[in-house]
């Protein structure tokens, strides 16, 4: 199911331009970086309007705001691809007791691999499982050798040729790093 050959191509892409990117902020202490006179320090004026931080309230609001928690996503998508909590954490690998922890709120928050397996279980796609990730408080990262191995089984995926968890497992067994399913 997964091509080796792409997907030694596909890590190895990956960390060329993260060593690209990382030349590119090498000299970021020599740059300019915004300052608050001491004036406007003590006359209550508000650094987030200086026109050089742009629209961060906003942003910051926004991030602040955000109301999905990632219970809420969970069973959004579990209702999405019109699953049952059993067909969910039984593909998933995940105990029913544990699921139910999560399910409850009782879990303060899910282990990222525990997120993941759900998502293969979900049969996500890449969009729909940053989602499911953010709303964990996770992320898919570029210099993380398997968080690579699933972005890639991710995009590789479709609808008649999903990768399951344990093609996914097969792949991450294959570069040495561990495995998602059954965390609990």
């Amino acid at each position: 199911m997964i091509n080796y050959t792409k997907l030694d191509s596909y890590i190895n892409q990956r960390y060329k331009e993260k060593k690209l990117f990382e030349g590119l902020f090498k000299d970021l202490s020599k740059k300019e970086i915004p300052t608050i006179s001491p004036l406007q320090q003590h006359s209550g004026f508000n650094p987030l309007k200086h026109p050089k931080f742009g629209k961060l309230e906003a942003k910051l609001e926004k991030a602040h705001t955000k109301s999905d928690g990632f219970v809420e996503k969970l069973l959004y998508y579990i209702n999405l691809k019109k699953m049952t909590n059993a067909q969910v954490y039984n593909k998933a690998g995940i105990k029913p007791d544990c699921f139910s922890k999560i399910i409850s709120g009782k879990t303060k928050r899910a282990e990222k691999n525990t997120v993941i397996s759900l998502i293969f279980a979900l049969q996500l796609n890449l969009e729909e499982a940053e989602d499911l990730l953010e709303s964990a408080q996770y992320a898919l990262l570029d210099d993380n050798k398997s968080d690579i191995i699933i972005r890639f089984c991710l995009e590789n995926s479709t609808p008649k040729d999903y990768c399951t968890i344990d093609d996914v497992n097969k792949a991450l067994a294959a570069y040495n790093v561990p495995l998602i399913g059954g965390v609990n």
